[in-house]
Parts: structure tokens; sequence; C-alpha cells
């Protein structure tokens, strides 16, 4: 039965989708089913993440180099079937043209903060709480106490960085968990202030149609045909060794 439940997720994992790892954790976070389609090292999810995340939502998941280090990043999705996980992982392609479509003049940029407060700014994939605590980080500590306090969203906040003055514009995504935050020099920021903002308008709207497609395709493709294998499961277990799985 696991044979057949891998080689039907298997099934899912192609460029149309855009899937490129399917994994089942049981209730503890342990990989109990492996489908995957990408020699990427993954770093995993401790029960204490899979309890803070919402089932269908997307989340930043850090890939790992050969020594460990955080080294780029997949997106990823879990779906709650009883006491079973279904991790849904997907190519970061769609999300890095968004990326790169939101940068603008003076070194200006944009930064994401998903659900579960992974940063990413350009090359750098982390934590706000991990990058908050190294020296010379203001910035994240700026992102931070917007992302934690819903009043000093959507407001203009200046900091120092080094003998530049910066300031840091964080909103919220609609329709999921996630926050944009643009930021450049001070003394230029109001005079590129239209393109940064329709810049960061069109990375929300962006995300939208993303975590759409992301729930569309998971619910259609495979949370139905796992439900399945599940039902399937249940009866074998129960003693109707007649039952077979679909292919």
């Amino acid at each position: 039965a696991k044979s057949a439940a891998e080689e039907t997720a298997k099934g899912y994992i192609t460029q149309d989708t855009g899937i490129i790892r399917i994994l089942i954790l049981d209730k503890s976070g342990k990989t109990v089913l492996t489908a995957d389609g990408s020699d990427a090292n993954y770093k995993l999810f401790d029960k204490d993440m899979l309890d803070r995340m919402v089932h269908g939502e997307a989340y930043i998941s850090t890939v790992l180099d050969a020594n460990d280090r955080e080294s780029g990043y997949e997106l990823v999705a879990p779906y709650m079937l009883n006491d079973r996980t279904v991790m849904v992982y997907f190519s970061n392609s769609y999300l890095d043209s968004i990326i790169k479509a939101g940068s603008f003049p003076t070194n200006g940029r944009v930064v994401l903060i998903d659900g579960l407060n992974h940063i990413l700014d350009g090359a750098y994939v982390g934590t706000l709480e991990e990058i908050s605590d190294r020296s010379g980080y203001v910035q994240y500590t700026t992102i931070g106490s917007a992302v934690n306090d819903p009043s000093l969203l959507n407001t203009s906040r200046r900091f120092e960085m080094g003998r530049n003055l910066q300031i840091a514009y964080t909103v919220k995504s609609p329709g999921c968990g996630w926050f944009v935050s643009a930021m450049a020099e001070a003394d230029k920021a109001y005079v590129y202030s239209s393109v940064a903002s329709s810049n960061v308008i069109g990375m929300v709207m962006g995300f939208s149609v993303l975590f759409i497609a992301v729930y569309v395709i998971a619910i259609v493709i495979i949370t139905k045909p796992l439900a399945s294998i599940e039902e399937t499961l249940v009866k074998i277990n129960r003693g109707d060794h007649d039952s077979r799985i679909e292919v």
C-alpha cells in the first residue's frame, strides 16, 4: 500500500503542477512517505512548526547545502488529513520572478516574511528571530516590530544602517499570513515612492494569485486521491484485505 501511495504521489511531480516533492508526516513530524523529484536537501519542520502551520497556506522551506547551511528556499503548503500532514513542495520560480520585479533604485529592495516569520531577503533565508539577534541587522528588528504590532503596519519607519538613514514600509498581504516590506535610503525613498509602491502592490496581487493556485492544485489533484488511499488503508486495517488502491 505504501509503494502504491508513493507511485501515486510521484505522478503529481511534474513541471505542469510545479510540485517538486511530496511528504506525508505523522503527528510527531516524522516522515512516513516521501515522493521526491528533486535532489535538494530540505530543512525539516519540527512538531512546533507543524502545530503553527495553517491548512492550505504556503510557507518558505529552507534548502540546505552539503554542510547543512541555508543556501536557498522552496515553497511548501501543508494539508492536514486526520493524524497525517501532507507537505507539498513547490518550485520557487514564480516567487523569484515576483521578487525580481520588486527591486527599485537607490539600493531599494523588497523583503518577504511568511506566516512562521521565515524571512526571504535576496540570497538570505532564515527567521526574524534568528537574524534579529545578530549585531547590525537593525532592519529586521524594525520589520519584526511591524509584523508583531499591526498598528505599525502601513507606516514609514526609519532606522540607522551605519552612516545611512534607511526607511522601511511594511504591509500585510491579503488572503494569507505573509508580509511584504519595502526598504530604501530615507533621503531618496520618497523620490521613488511611486515606483516602490506600484511594485509592492504588484507583488501583493501576485501573492494572491499564487496562494489561490497552490490551494486549488492541492485540493483537486492531491488531497482527494490521498483521502481515497487513506480510506482504503482503514478498510484493510479493519480486516477487509480485498480492498485495493486504484492507481
